[in-house]
């Protein structure tokens, strides 16, 4: 259907279509330099163009389909929300040494602390073994 129809690269030039991929996208043959396209991003975005009437039906029915499968995914990521809740320990200063802090759940009840104490320490940075 498709092999043997003409394509025009924007950098390339005309080329012929010598295969297509079980997932659509095609092979391109440029005078002995072969090269795989992306259908139907390469033809949206402009790299590839044609004039022949059965690949642009190809491209657009590639692009109608890519679309539904965008909106379903679309979709189905709105549908699966999560939520993440998060205990925070309330401390007047975080660089107490003691990490002495209020709520943060059980963790902090058993610990007496949630290491919030140690977000604001000076760290010593190595490069090569070396401080820097």
């Amino acid at each position: 259907m498709l092999i043997q129809r003409v394509v025009s690269h924007c950098e390339f030039g005309d080329g012929v279509i010598v295969s297509v991929y079980p997932n659509g996208n095609i092979k391109v043959d440029f005078h002995g330099e072969q090269k795989a396209f992306g259908v139907p991003a390469a033809f949206l975005q402009g790299t590839l163009k044609t004039e022949d009437k059965t690949v642009q039906e190809y491209v657009d029915t590639c692009a109608a389909k890519m679309t539904g499968k965008l909106n379903c995914l679309s979709i189905e990521k709105n549908i699966k929300r999560a939520f993440v809740f998060c205990n925070l320990m309330w401390s007047d200063w975080y660089d107490d040494p003691d990490g002495r802090g209020t709520n943060g759940g059980s963790y902090v009840a058993k610990t007496g602390s949630g290491n919030e104490n140690m977000n604001f320490l000076p760290i010593e940075i190595q490069y090569n073994g070396e401080p820097k």
